[in-house]
Protein backbone atom coordinates (compact mmCIF):
# COMPACT_ATOMS: atom_id res chain seq x y z
CA UNK A 1 0.00 0.00 0.00
CA UNK A 2 1.46 3.03 -0.91
CA UNK A 3 0.36 6.21 1.33
CA UNK A 4 1.10 9.86 0.10
CA UNK A 5 2.26 13.28 1.89
CA UNK A 6 2.62 16.56 0.40
CA UNK A 7 1.78 14.71 -2.98
CA UNK A 8 4.77 12.48 -3.13
CA UNK A 9 4.75 8.80 -3.51
CA UNK A 10 7.14 6.04 -1.20
CA UNK A 11 8.38 3.34 -2.98
CA UNK A 12 7.09 -0.11 -1.31
CA UNK A 13 5.00 1.59 1.00
CA UNK A 14 8.34 2.87 3.03
CA UNK A 15 8.21 4.59 5.78
CA UNK A 16 4.68 3.82 6.73
CA UNK A 17 5.29 0.28 7.64
CA UNK A 18 7.42 1.26 10.38
CA UNK A 19 5.59 4.47 11.16
CA UNK A 20 2.61 2.10 12.05
CA UNK A 21 4.50 0.27 14.25
CA UNK A 22 5.41 3.15 16.24
CA UNK A 23 2.43 4.63 16.31
CA UNK A 24 1.10 1.49 18.29
CA UNK A 25 4.09 1.42 20.90
CA UNK A 26 3.13 5.52 21.13
CA UNK A 27 -0.49 4.16 21.37
CA UNK A 28 0.43 2.02 24.10
CA UNK A 29 2.65 4.33 26.04
CA UNK A 30 -0.25 6.99 25.97
CA UNK A 31 -2.58 4.80 27.74
CA UNK A 32 -0.12 2.80 30.45
CA UNK A 33 -2.44 3.64 33.26
CA UNK A 34 -5.53 2.10 32.16
CA UNK A 35 -3.75 -0.93 30.36
CA UNK A 36 -2.43 -4.25 31.44
CA UNK A 37 1.36 -4.28 31.34
CA UNK A 38 4.29 -2.47 31.57
CA UNK A 39 5.37 0.14 27.94
CA UNK A 40 8.48 0.82 29.03
CA UNK A 41 9.02 -3.46 28.32
CA UNK A 42 7.60 -3.60 24.69
CA UNK A 43 9.51 -5.86 22.48
CA UNK A 44 8.99 -6.29 18.86
CA UNK A 45 9.15 -10.08 17.52
CA UNK A 46 9.29 -10.13 13.79
CA UNK A 47 10.45 -12.41 10.78
CA UNK A 48 11.40 -12.05 7.62
CA UNK A 49 10.01 -8.52 5.97
CA UNK A 50 8.40 -8.12 9.68
CA UNK A 51 12.22 -8.74 10.96
CA UNK A 52 13.36 -5.81 8.76
CA UNK A 53 10.74 -3.59 10.37
CA UNK A 54 11.47 -4.83 13.62
CA UNK A 55 15.41 -4.24 13.44
CA UNK A 56 14.24 -0.17 12.37
CA UNK A 57 11.81 -0.36 14.88
CA UNK A 58 14.55 -1.18 17.19
CA UNK A 59 17.19 0.99 15.96
CA UNK A 60 15.16 4.09 15.15
CA UNK A 61 13.34 4.95 18.88
CA UNK A 62 12.47 8.70 18.90
CA UNK A 63 14.17 9.36 16.16
CA UNK A 64 12.83 12.79 14.99
CA UNK A 65 12.74 11.57 11.08
CA UNK A 66 9.22 10.04 12.23
CA UNK A 67 7.95 12.72 13.71
CA UNK A 68 6.10 14.20 10.45
CA UNK A 69 5.05 10.84 9.26
CA UNK A 70 3.56 9.95 12.88
CA UNK A 71 2.09 13.70 12.80
CA UNK A 72 0.28 12.75 9.78
CA UNK A 73 -1.43 9.71 10.77
CA UNK A 74 -2.94 11.39 14.08
CA UNK A 75 -0.31 9.09 16.17
CA UNK A 76 -0.25 10.34 20.12
CA UNK A 77 2.83 12.09 20.37
CA UNK A 78 2.61 13.48 23.63
CA UNK A 79 1.09 12.38 26.96
CA UNK A 80 -2.12 13.83 29.03
CA UNK A 81 0.17 16.28 30.65
CA UNK A 82 1.82 17.53 27.52
CA UNK A 83 4.99 15.28 27.55
CA UNK A 84 6.74 14.09 24.73
CA UNK A 85 6.10 10.76 24.51
CA UNK A 86 8.71 8.34 23.42
CA UNK A 87 8.57 5.16 20.67
CA UNK A 88 11.04 3.64 22.18
CA UNK A 89 11.31 0.09 22.74
CA UNK A 90 12.67 -1.87 25.17
CA UNK A 91 14.08 -4.56 22.49
CA UNK A 92 13.99 -6.25 19.47
CA UNK A 93 14.12 -9.70 18.24
CA UNK A 94 14.64 -10.00 14.78
CA UNK A 95 14.31 -13.45 13.13
CA UNK A 96 16.13 -13.65 9.16
CA UNK A 97 15.19 -10.03 8.46
CA UNK A 98 15.35 -8.88 4.78
CA UNK A 99 18.16 -6.91 4.55
CA UNK A 100 17.37 -6.18 0.99
CA UNK A 101 14.22 -4.92 0.62
CA UNK A 102 14.08 -3.51 -3.14
CA UNK A 103 15.09 -6.95 -4.32
CA UNK A 104 12.95 -9.50 -1.80
CA UNK A 105 10.24 -10.33 -4.00
CA UNK A 106 12.10 -10.78 -6.81
CA UNK A 107 14.41 -13.29 -4.84
CA UNK A 108 11.36 -15.07 -3.26
CA UNK A 109 10.44 -15.59 -6.53
CA UNK A 110 13.15 -16.77 -8.09
CA UNK A 111 14.23 -19.07 -5.02
CA UNK A 112 10.41 -20.20 -4.60
CA UNK A 113 7.51 -18.80 -6.16
CA UNK A 114 8.10 -20.14 -9.17
CA UNK A 115 8.22 -23.42 -7.96
CA UNK A 116 5.14 -23.22 -6.31
CA UNK A 117 1.98 -25.72 -7.00
CA UNK A 118 -1.03 -24.47 -5.07
CA UNK A 119 -1.91 -22.70 -8.22
CA UNK A 120 -1.73 -19.54 -6.46
CA UNK A 121 1.04 -18.90 -9.51
CA UNK A 122 -0.93 -21.09 -12.37
CA UNK A 123 -0.44 -20.41 -16.06
CA UNK A 124 -2.58 -17.57 -17.29
CA UNK A 125 -3.35 -15.95 -14.13
CA UNK A 126 -2.00 -12.16 -13.33
CA UNK A 127 0.08 -13.82 -10.10
CA UNK A 128 1.85 -16.46 -12.67
CA UNK A 129 2.89 -13.67 -14.85
CA UNK A 130 3.75 -11.20 -11.92
CA UNK A 131 6.19 -14.36 -10.47
CA UNK A 132 7.85 -14.93 -13.47
CA UNK A 133 7.89 -11.03 -13.78
CA UNK A 134 9.76 -10.96 -10.88
CA UNK A 135 11.99 -14.37 -11.23
CA UNK A 136 12.87 -12.80 -14.35
CA UNK A 137 14.13 -9.26 -12.45
CA UNK A 138 16.31 -11.33 -9.78
CA UNK A 139 18.20 -12.86 -12.81
CA UNK A 140 18.85 -9.58 -14.37
CA UNK A 141 20.24 -7.89 -10.67
CA UNK A 142 22.09 -11.19 -10.09
CA UNK A 143 23.61 -10.49 -13.13
CA UNK A 144 24.52 -7.30 -12.83
CA UNK A 145 26.09 -7.94 -9.81
CA UNK A 146 29.10 -9.59 -11.57
CA UNK A 147 29.22 -12.85 -9.36
CA UNK A 148 32.00 -15.13 -9.39
CA UNK A 149 32.66 -18.46 -8.39
CA UNK A 150 35.93 -19.09 -5.34
CA UNK A 151 38.33 -20.04 -8.74
CA UNK A 152 36.87 -16.93 -10.74
CA UNK A 153 34.58 -18.39 -13.11
CA UNK A 154 31.75 -15.67 -13.79
CA UNK A 155 28.74 -16.63 -12.23
CA UNK A 156 25.43 -15.53 -14.41
CA UNK A 157 21.57 -17.10 -14.92
CA UNK A 158 20.00 -17.91 -18.27
CA UNK A 159 17.13 -17.94 -19.92
CA UNK A 160 16.00 -21.37 -20.05
CA UNK A 161 13.09 -23.01 -21.85
CA UNK A 162 10.56 -21.93 -19.45
CA UNK A 163 12.10 -18.09 -19.78
CA UNK A 164 12.58 -18.02 -16.07
CA UNK A 165 16.68 -18.23 -15.54
CA UNK A 166 16.71 -21.77 -14.56
CA UNK A 167 19.80 -22.29 -15.91
CA UNK A 168 23.42 -20.77 -16.10
CA UNK A 169 26.29 -21.02 -13.78
CA UNK A 170 25.26 -19.40 -11.57
CA UNK A 171 22.30 -21.40 -10.91
CA UNK A 172 24.63 -24.55 -11.00
CA UNK A 173 26.58 -22.92 -7.95
CA UNK A 174 23.76 -22.63 -5.84
CA UNK A 175 22.60 -26.11 -6.31
CA UNK A 176 26.50 -27.46 -5.50
CA UNK A 177 26.59 -25.19 -2.25
CA UNK A 178 23.03 -25.51 -0.99
CA UNK A 179 23.40 -29.80 -0.93
CA UNK A 180 23.77 -31.13 2.25
CA UNK A 181 25.71 -33.95 2.63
Amino acid sequence: MQRQRNGGNYSGGAPWGVTDLKAAVLYLKFNDDTLPGDSQRIFSFCHSGGGAQSVILGASGDSEMYTPYLESIGAAIIDRNGIKLSDSICGAMCWCPINSLDTADKAYEWTMGQYSTDGTRGTGTWTGALSDDLASEYAKYINDLGFRSPNGKPLSLEKSEDGIYTSGSYYDYMLKIERIP
